[in-house]
């Protein structure tokens, strides 16, 4: 459940695996030298498995999409398309539309749309019409120069958009600035689509607008990221939800109905928010069957790990800290009435309105390290605990709480609004917990972090979490085993 430095997470962009020996090679420049100047002047009818496309350097602006138009390449075999060795990296000023590619890699280069068209939002990448084996490795996607979007538009430009019934491995990117989500990736809306799974793993997805990571989709992987500062921070918020654009309901990683996704060892912290939200991770209205683990959330607006009218996720071995922060002073709405936002947690569960949800999640050896006085360790509420009595349960054990400045344990409340807040482990493992839910104790100790103070919502954890030689045995040993088989 404890963060380790490591010196292995070092991104080498640029890597080439070897040419097929019949490949073709097209180059991309500016300039009488080049044949083609714009992706979308190939004749993609020609391209073949194992083809090399370079672009070399300069900056292209088209004004229209850049079509990659149904190459077909393979995983052993990949069409791939990359900036050119040796030179500065290339910038695309257009978005890149993969459209119905498989197996192409695109490599090195800089997405940076300038423009939003008058038809709607652009995203500097989509992936869209049965794309799928699609790579994108190694570049910067940026949403900084395109123009701010007016509130009421309809939403902003994300920096990838995987649209329903498509995949892609998006991997060692630095993604931000956009005006919607950093990533954001789709299921489809009929039974008869294909859904190929996305891996998001090992980017750098900062300062977005709304959402670092966006699943409103099944069976993903989002692992080893460090997703930090998104959420809007400009605008007032007025509670009306028609003021700027991502002011409220924000999460570093948010899964919105996705279900079976994997979300595991990444570094979430700093999302912001001026109303509701601002969490690290949220499970969001039957997200269900989801598996976190083995993250470090710390230092968010909201929540560190939230789980939201939603079933059978798994929440294990995460370590947590100063979530809850509340840095702009933002109000929440419950129930259509504004109440500050000090119900937020560093872990919480909420319940939603109709039966049967919000059950059988599994909250177990989980670090929780609270801060601020008056945000819990753990909080339970909207209908959350008195609702699983009759209609489900939840497992919650071998959690290590332990409070700073006094901060408070627990901070339940049931259906009837009555809350329960206190600092007493025994009454929360033997009076709140066995009315509702199921498992063994949880503990309160001092985990003996080496420098715990030393965590800042401006930069990743380092050290910080380090284990000292003192640790509780329980702290150090975790305490059950839910199939997760290694450190962050």
């Amino acid at each position: 459940m404890f963060f380790r430095t490591s010196a292995s997470a070092v991104a080498v962009f640029g890597v080439m695996a070897p040419l097929a020996c019949n490949a073709a090679h097209y180059d991309i420049g500016l300039g009488s030298a080049y044949s083609y100047h714009a992706l979308n002047e190939l004749n993609w009818s020609g391209i073949r498995p194992g083809d090399e496309i370079v672009i070399h350097s300069g900056t292209y602006a088209t004004g229209a999409f850049q079509n990659i138009w149904l190459p077909h390449g393979s995983a052993t075999n990949p069409v791939r398309i990359h900036g050119a060795t040796n030179e500065p990296v290339p910038t695309i000023q257009d978005t890149v539309f993969f459209n119905g590619a498989v197996g192409v890699r695109l490599e090195r280069v800089r997405i940076a749309p300038t423009i939003v068209p008058a038809n709607g939002a652009s995203d500097a990448i989509t992936v869209a019409n049965g794309s799928h084996g699609v790579v994108i490795s190694g570049c910067e996607i940026s949403g900084r120069d395109q123009p701010r979007v007016p509130s009421g538009s309809g939403g902003g430009p994300s920096g990838i958009n995987v649209y329903p019934g498509n995949g892609a491995t998006i991997e060692l990117n630095d993604i931000h600035d956009s005006q919607n989500d950093g990533v954001g990736v789709t299921k489809p809306n009929k039974p008869d689509v294909t859904t190929y799974p996305s891996v998001i793993r090992s980017n750098r997805i900062h300062h977005n607008k709304v959402h670092g990571i966006e699943l409103n989709a099944d069976n993903n992987s989002v692992l080893h990221n460090t997703v930090w500062s998104n959420g809007n921070v400009q605008g007032t918020y007025d509670g009306t939800r028609k003021s700027e654009l991502g002011t409220f309901g924000t999460s570093g990683i948010h899964i919105l109905t996705g279900q079976n996704n994997e979300i595991g060892y990444n570094i979430v912290f700093d999302q912001r928010t001026q109303g509701i939200d601002g969490n690290g991770i949220e499970a969001d209205y039957n997200a269900n069957n989801n598996r976190i683990y083995f993250n470090v959330v710390y230092r968010n607006d909201g929540a560190g790990i939230l789980v939201f009218h939603s079933s059978g996720n798994r929440v294990i071995n995460n370590t947590l800290y100063g979530n809850g922060r509340n840095s702009l002073n933002s109000r929440q709405i419950d129930k259509g009435n504004f109440i500050p936002i000090t119900g937020g947690s560093d872990l919480s569960i909420w319940g939603g309105g109709d039966s049967g949800q919000t059950d059988s999640n599994v909250m177990a050896n989980n670090l929780v390290y609270s801060v601020p006085p008056t945000i819990a360790n753990y909080t339970v509420s909207g209908l959350a605990s008195d609702f699983h009595a009759a209609n489900g349960n939840n497992l919650v054990e071998n959690n290590v709480f332990w409070s700073l400045n006094g901060a408070m344990l627990y901070n339940w409340t049931d259906k009837g609004n009555i809350a329960f807040t206190g600092t007493s482990v025994s009454t929360w493992n033997n009076t709140l917990k066995p009315t509702a839910w199921s498992g063994s104790s949880d503990f309160s100790m001092d985990p003996q972090l080496a420098n715990p103070s030393a965590l800042d919502a401006s930069s990743p954890p380092g050290t910080a979490l380090t284990l000292t030689s003192g640790s509780p045995e329980t702290v150090r040993c975790g305490g059950i085993d839910f199939g997760a088989t290694s450190d962050i």
